[in-house]
């Protein structure tokens, strides 16, 4: 039996290590909201979506800043037909978010400005049959169709009795929202670079990595090693000047084909300026779904229409 109330305070503990500034934990649930405090729902029975009905017990948390819109459940051995029915709903729920107008929870109208909100549905198991059998439902649902790759699933599994806390933080559930706050929270150019490149984070554990060694010869290798990888990442560093763009431009749609894993067209539409209602412009986008759905195939895409070529493609070229 999971307890909703445990796990909002689970993440909310882990918000308010994150949070900017006093975080006094999720506030009731609003999708008007298009900044600010994260919003919480905890569904006794069921909740409606402009006429779309989602059945409890489960619970909502809406982050407005980055666009998620997480929905938890939990996932009984046997509820493989609640998987089909669930995705289903939130698919057509995901085509009316993006059309404009919808309903908000237990129908009370209003408009959405947030066209790019992202859904996600994680289920809590508590048993390795029930594990297993979410497993199975949804590898025969990737089997049937492929508009599963447009909402973010994934199972949040407690072993042997474990206990909440513990199981979430090894899943990572929170990884996504907070790590993406942080990012966003970035001042300078040279942030967002470290943070890409990850080589301030390597150099940092080669460092201690000749210690590891007692023998006097491995050691003098390891630092050898640590000096070659400081010497590399100092060559291809940018200069201030190079990492500042010289004129801001603003994607406001995407479409891939024949690239990589993606034959049929891929279109993402970001929104141009005005999208939210007012003058203000995108200025960041979520890319977020499990292993294998493509989403390093669409960052490669990218950088390949805007430079020519891709890192992984000239990778390759200068090894042949």
């Amino acid at each position: 039996m999971i307890q909703w109330n445990e796990l909002r305070s689970v993440l909310e503990g882990l918000y308010r290590v994150s949070w900017p500034e006093d975080f006094g934990g999720f506030t009731p649930f609003d999708m008007q909201k298009d900044m600010g405090t994260p919003s919480w729902y905890e569904i006794e029975e069921s909740v409606s979506f402009g006429g779309i009905t989602i059945d409890g017990p489960g619970a909502i948390l809406y982050d407005p800043d980055i666009g998620i819109l997480l929905f938890l459940f939990p996932y009984l051995e046997g509820d493989k037909e609640k998987v089909v029915s669930l995705v289903q709903k939130t698919l057509r729920l995901r085509s009316r978010l993006y059309a404009g107008p919808i309903q908000e929870v237990n129908e009370t109208y209003h408009k959405s400005d947030r066209p790019e909100i992202r859904i996600c549905i994680y289920w809590i198991s508590t048993s390795n049959k029930a594990y297993l059998s979410w497993v199975e439902a949804i590898m025969n649902l990737r089997n049937r169709t492929s508009h599963l790759e447009e909402i973010a699933v994934d199972i949040i599994h407690l072993r042997d009795n474990e206990d909440l806390v513990p199981a979430i933080k090894r899943h990572g559930v929170s990884h996504l929202l907070l790590q993406t706050r942080h990012l966003l929270g970035f001042d300078t150019h040279r942030e967002v670079y470290n943070w890409r490149s990850a080589d301030v984070e390597v150099l940092k554990m080669l460092q201690d990595f000749p210690n590891e060694f007692r023998d006097s010869q491995e050691r003098k290798l390891a630092e050898a090693l640590a000096s070659f990888a400081e010497e590399k990442a100092k060559e291809k560093e940018p200069s201030e000047q190079a990492l500042v763009p010289s004129e801001k431009k603003y994607l406001e749609n995407l479409t891939i084909q024949h690239f990589r894993n993606i034959s049929a067209p891929l279109t993402i539409p970001w929104g141009p300026r005005g999208a939210w209602g007012n003058d203000r412009i995108t200025t960041a986008h979520i890319l977020h779904g499990p292993n294998g759905t493509g989403k390093s195939t669409i960052y490669e895409a990218l950088q390949f229409a805007v430079e020519g070529v891709s890192e992984r493609q000239a990778s390759i070229l200068s090894q042949e």
